[in-house]
């Protein structure tokens, strides 16, 4: 294990004499300085000669290899006398500011270490903040060199030194690493096995910690005890839609607690979800419960950024939950299960099905403590909890108890050895004050639960669901959607799924069997914004403006401040009542100015009204806020700059459309259009747009007739076109 020099030594042998003297080094590869050169080689020679002709002493290669750190590595005791002698500062820094004796440590080279003492290196001498093996003992312990060891020892280098990041000593290194001879030498020469680094670890503990990774196996949920309801336990699933498209991030996983209304997961696992309020996406926390066998609306209710926390609500009648830890049963953890949805190895690339199963990995307990302010539960000698185990809820052994909520990983490396593999959670007593801080009342959990027989078998439909939104063909959703709703068709999210993938399809039939279930899903969810909303949508891509404009008023009454509600209301009433839509887009940019769809559908709505001043202004607006989904935006400002008679301009956007998405046929069908109707002079440039887009048109994007007037456009008589 060579852990300072990746690749110290360049062999240049063929390049020379057969007897290795000569004082060419016209042939050196310019990237690695000809005294460095030398000095691998171990060219004394080469080296006097580099330094009678003023070479830099201190010169270094790319990677920070210095002549003096070359030399110690190498152990060329002659050549760093010459080196030293000519200047070269014996405690010069090199790579990540170590000096050269710790290569020499490291590398056990004694003949080096010696010179280098003598000439009154530091044994001390510290590398980069950061580093963990600070010091050029840290280097001759790791690698298990008992004579370099030995040396720095006798010379002055402090046993129980410790790095400023873990508190790791020599003697933590030598252990974890195994090398005996080395630790006992150490502790010998004073190093104290009490020592612990920041997470209370001795030496030995870390070391039993490490060798318990190794062999640490994945227990299924189903064969052991864990001493709680493991339907607790449930999927939180990420189904955003917007004007650009529909978006599915992916499954994570929350812990129901307390009286069963209440979830708590990693405040990670839902940052999207404001970020999606902010973009103007209709995008709200889907709870899948292995209980009831059903999909349901969370409510966020408060988030710990800091403790990376977050508790949601959701208004089922029952559930079974987890009873929180207290803080005396929390300190006295000695193990706990980190308890979830293990994501499934993908050895070659395919996507694989969500886990319908659960798993535990079980793991000491390092350290309960509070770290900048947040309480936290931190596990240790982990070998399989990491991505895609967010969320999961840690239990206390034995009693199963909630003691927190996996958050991050903490794996620490020195070249190959692990040093640490750790689990951060937001502690159990994270949650009661992120709790009692927001005002979240918790009952008593209820007992007894039992749920719907078929409830495993719907949970697994409603999981094919989200499988099949991972780049899987529309078909396949379709299928799966009616899959779930045959086991549970009482279910309003059900529908809607089923709805959302109908809605998505083109074959003839596919909107009104949209339209069936979407209308269900309203009557069996009244109250739901998510199915009003995405109703709302539906309809207006189908046209029927008037009927969308009601599901969104229905919506908007049940949470007036969502912004894709808003933003799509707006859309319609650009379209219908475009006077009326300017006063709600006053008001709309007055109270969101950051929100891009707001501006937008203001500027639409403007245009409309033939005030295409303002309606720049709105729409430049939009564009310095759009997100990278949103490039299409400038697609209006494009129409309303050529409108404004601002024809380069104009241009100049349709060129950035398409330079982002040289493969869009709507941008090459809008770029034809602006041609056609404000450059009819190049013709021909609009017949080749026109080209383009038929070109990338398949599967149909933009319908036949479109295209088709657009070519009785490219004629000298042009007819109205399309507005983006």
């Amino acid at each position: 294990m060579k852990i300072f020099l990746t690749v110290l030594t360049v062999f240049l042998d063929l390049l020379h004499a057969a007897d290795g003297a000569t004082n060419d080094t016209t042939a050196v590869k310019p990237s690695r300085p000809p005294l460095i050169v030398a000095v691998e080689r171990g060219d004394r020679r080469a080296v006097e000669k580099l330094l009678r002709d003023g070479a830099d002493v201190e010169v270094r290669t790319s990677d920070g290899v210095t002549p003096l750190y070359a030399a110690a590595f190498h152990d060329q005791a002659d050549i760093l006398q010459l080196l030293i002698r000519a200047g070269a500062k014996v405690d010069g820094r090199a790579a990540h500011g170590r000096t050269a004796l710790f290569p020499a440590g490291a590398e056990g080279r004694g003949n080096a270490l010696d010179v280098l003492l003598d000439a009154g290196a530091d044994p001390n001498a510290r590398s980069d903040p950061g580093e963990l093996a600070q010091t050029p003992l840290h280097m001759a312990a790791v690698e298990g060199q008992v004579e370099t060891t030995r040396r720095l020892l006798t010379r002055g280098a402090r046993a129980n030194v410790w790095d400023d990041r873990l508190h790791i000593t020599p003697l933590y290194l030598a252990v974890l690493a195994g090398h005996e001879r080395a630790a006992a030498l150490l502790r010998e020469r004073g190093a104290d096995p009490a020592i612990t680094d920041v997470f209370g670890q001795t030496p030995a503990r870390a070391a039993a910690l490490m060798a318990g990774a190794k062999t640490r196996q994945l227990l299924s949920a189903t064969n052991i005890s864990l001493g709680f309801d493991s339907r607790s336990i449930v999927v939180l699933a990420y189904l955003g839609e917007s004007q650009e498209r529909r978006t599915y991030r992916g499954n994570r996983v929350a812990v129901a607690f307390g009286d069963g209304s209440l979830i708590a997961t990693a405040a990670h696992c839902v940052d999207d979800f404001a970020e999606a309020q902010q973009k103007a996406i209709l995008a709200k926390p889907l709870v899948f419960s292995p209980y009831h066998g059903d999909l349901f609306e969370a409510e966020i209710l408060a988030v710990d950024a800091s403790a990376d926390l977050a508790i949601l609500r959701v208004a089922w009648d029952e559930h079974p939950a987890v009873p929180l830890a207290d803080d005396q049963e929390l300190e006295g953890a000695k193990e706990m299960f980190v308890t979830g949805y293990a994501p499934p190895e993908n050895k070659d690339g395919t996507r694989l099905p969500a886990p319908r199963q659960l798993s535990a990995e079980q793991l000491p307990v390092v350290q309960v403590t509070v770290s900048n302010g947040a309480p936290r539960v931190i596990l240790g000698g982990a070998r399989f909890t990491g991505p895609g185990w967010s969320g999961s809820p840690m239990i206390l052994t034995g009693s199963g108890s909630l003691g927190g909520i996996f958050c991050r990983k903490d794996d620490v490396h020195l070249d190959a050895l692990p040093v640490l593999r750790n689990r951060i959670g937001a502690s159990a007593r994270a949650i009661r004050e992120l709790m009692s801080a927001q005002g979240i009342q918790m009952k008593a959990p209820p007992r007894g639960w039992k749920g719907p027989d078929d409830a495993a078998a719907a949970f697994s439909a409603g999981l094919g669901w989200l499988d099949s939104q991972a780049g899987r063909p529309p078909q396949d959703a379709l299928a799966a959607g009616e899959r779930f709703v045959q086991r549970r068709p009482n279910s309003g999210q059900a529908h809607r799924l089923l709805a959302v993938s109908a809605s998505a399809m083109r074959s003839p039939g596919a909107g009104e069997l949209a339209d069936t279930h979407f209308r269900e899903a309203a009557r069996l969810a009244p109250g739901s914004v998510l199915v009003h909303a995405s109703y709302g949508w539906h309809l207006d891509t189908r046209g029927r403006t008037e009927e969308a404009l009601a599901e969104l008023d229905k919506a908007a009454r049940i949470e007036p401040e969502n912004a894709f509600v808003r933003a799509t209301r707006l859309k319609l009433l650009a379209d219908l009542r475009p006077n009326e839509a300017e006063l709600l887009g006053q008001r709309l940019v007055a109270e969101g100015s950051d929100i891009a769809a707001y501006w937008f559908h203001y500027a639409g709505a403007l245009r409309k009204l033939g005030k295409h001043g303002e309606a720049l202004r709105a729409a430049q607006a939009a564009v310095r806020l759009a997100s990278k989904e949103q490039v299409w935006y400038r697609g209006r400002l494009a129409d309303i700059l050529a409108r404004c008679g601002q024809l380069e301009e104009a241009e100049e956007c349709h060129r950035e459309l398409l330079e982002q998405r040289p493969d869009s046929p709507t941008f090459w069908l809008w770029y034809a259009q602006f041609l056609v109707e404000k450059r009819p002079e190049r013709s021909t440039d609009a017949r080749r747009a026109l080209q383009k887009c038929e070109s990338l048109n398949d599967p149909p994007i933009v319908p036949p007739k479109v295209l088709d007037d657009l070519r009785v456009q490219c004629q000298p008589n042009t007819g109205p076109r399309h507005e983006p």
